[in-house]
C-alpha cells in the first residue's frame, strides 16, 4: 500500500470513527448527569419544545410514523446485514476492513438513535414532580380511598347513560370517531392550569394503530414515542376505556414520564372533559383504579360500595373482561412485560409494570383538595 492510499484509508476509517465517538459521547453524558444526581428540568424544557415540534410535523401524516419507523428500519437492518455480508464474502484480503466500513455506520445511528431517546425521553423521569406544591402524594387511609372512589362511581353511573350505545347497553362510537376528536376535547389546558409547572403546549392528534392486534397480545393499550412526538392508541382497546388511554398518550405527550403520574393525568384530564364518552371513560378508569386498591385495602367493604355501580358500568366492566380474556398471558407476553418492567426500573421508576395502578395516592388527593 503506497502512501496516497494509506493516507485515503486513515482518512475513511476517521470519517466512520468520529461521528460514532460523538453519539457515545451524547450517550455517556446522559449517563454521567444521572449518575451524578443532576436534575433534568432545563433538558425537559428543550425536550418538549422539540417533541411538540416533532408532534405538530408528524400530525400531519394520517397514519402512525412510529410503527412505520419501525417496519423501515427493521427491513433496512435485514437488508444492511444481508448486503454487507456478501459484500464482506466477496472482498478478499480486505475483510476486516470491509466489515467495519459496512457496520459501524448502522451502529453509529443506533447510537445517535439512542442517545435522542434518551436526552428527548428519559431524562423526564428525573425531573421534579409535575404536582409538587399542589399534591403531595402521600399514602391515603382506607377511609379516603373509600370517599374517592364513590366520588368516580358517581360520575361513572352519571354520564354512562350520555355515551352511544346499543340495545343491549354496549358502546357503539367506533376507535376512529373517538380517536379523531381526543386531542380537542380533552382539556389540558385546564389540568395545566391546576400545575403550574406544566407547559400547556397543543395536543397532537393521537393515532389508531395498524398493528393494534399485536398491541393487544401484548397486553399493551398505547405508546407515546417522543422521537416522533406521537400519541399512538391500540384501536382494539374496549371502547369505555379508549378516551381514557388517548387521554393517557396525551399525558406523555405534555411531559408527564412516570406512569402512574401519566394514569392519574389521563384520568383528571379526561374527567374534565365537556365529551360525554371521554369524561365517563375518565370516570370509570377512576373507580378500575382505585376500586382495585381498596380491594387490597378491605375487599368487604369494595364489594359493599360495587353494590353501587350501574347496570351500564357493570355492562362496560362485562365487555372489557371478555375483550381481554381472549389474550392470555403466553410466554411471548411475560418476555414482554418483563423487558418493559426492567425498562422503567433501569429509569428509576421502582414500581415497574406495576406503577401504572399506583396513582391510587394523587387520584385520592385530588378528590380530598381540588374537588
Amino acid at each position: 500500500m503506497d502512501r496516497e492510499e494509506s493516507i485515503w484509508s486513515v482518512s475513511r476509517v476517521l470519517v466512520l470513527v468520529i461521528p460514532f465517538g460523538a453519539a457515545l459521547l451524547f450517550v455517556a453524558a446522559y449517563y454521567i448527569a444521572v449518575a451524578a444526581g443532576a436534575a433534568m428540568n432545563s433538558a425537559a424544557v428543550v425536550s418538549g419544545f422539540l417533541r411538540y415540534l416533532l408532534g405538530g410535523i408528524t400530525s400531519f401524516v394520517p397514519f402512525s410514523m412510529y410503527e412505520f419507523l419501525i417496519v423501515l428500519l427493521g427491513a433496512f437492518a435485514l437488508y444492511s446485514l444481508a448486503a454487507g455480508t456478501v459484500s464482506i464474502v466477496r472482498s478478499k484480503g480486505r475483510r476486516i476492513f470491509t466489515a467495519f466500513s459496512r457496520f459501524l455506520p448502522l451502529v453509529t445511528a443506533a447510537v445517535f438513535i439512542w442517545a435522542a431517546f434518551l436526552w428527548l425521553w428519559c431524562s423526564l423521569y428525573y425531573t421534579a414532580p409535575f404536582y409538587e406544591g399542589v399534591l403531595t402524594n402521600s399514602t391515603p387511609s382506607e377511609d379516603e380511598l373509600a370517599f374517592a372512589l364513590e366520588y368516580f362511581v358517581e360520575g361513572a353511573n352519571e354520564y354512562a347513560p350520555q355515551v352511544s350505545r346499543d340495545n343491549g347497553g354496549h358502546i357503539t362510537e367506533s376507535a376512529g370517531t373517538l380517536l379523531s376528536r381526543a386531542a380537542e376535547v380533552i382539556p389540558y389546558d385546564k389540568f395545566c392550569a391546576y400545575f403550574p409547572r406544566l407547559v400547556n403546549y397543543p395536543s397532537p392528534r393521537p393515532k389508531g394503530m395498524i398493528f393494534s392486534e399485536f398491541m393487544s397480545a401484548t397486553h399493551f393499550t398505547g405508546v407515546y414515542f417522543a422521537l416522533t412526538g406521537e400519541a399512538n392508541v391500540n384501536r382494539g382497546t374496549p371502547k369505555c376505556f379508549l378516551p381514557s388511554t388517548a387521554a393517557h398518550e396525551l399525558a406523555h405527550a405534555h411531559g408527564i414520564a412516570p406512569e402512574a403520574e401519566a394514569n392519574f393525568a389521563g384520568i383528571i384530564a379526561a374527567s374534565l372533559s365537556g365529551d360525554a364518552a371521554f369524561r365517563y371513560s375518565g370516570f370509570l378508569l377512576g373507580v378500575t383504579e382505585l376500586g382495585n386498591a381498596l380491594y387490597s385495602a378491605n375487599p368487604d367493604r369494595y364489594v359493599e360500595l360495587s353494590q353501587n355501580f350501574s347496570e351500564l358500568v357493570r355492562i362496560d366492566f362485562g365487555d372489557n373482561h371478555e375483550y381481554w380474556a381472549q389474550y392470555e398471558e403466553t410466554r411471548a407476553v411475560t418476555a414482554v412485560n418483563s423487558a418493559y418492567d426492567g425498562y422503567l426500573k433501569s429509569n428509576g421508576q421502582q414500581l415497574g409494570i406495576k406503577s401504572y395502578g399506583a396513582c391510587v395516592n394523587l387520584l385520592a388527593e385530588w378528590v380530598k383538595v381540588c374537588v
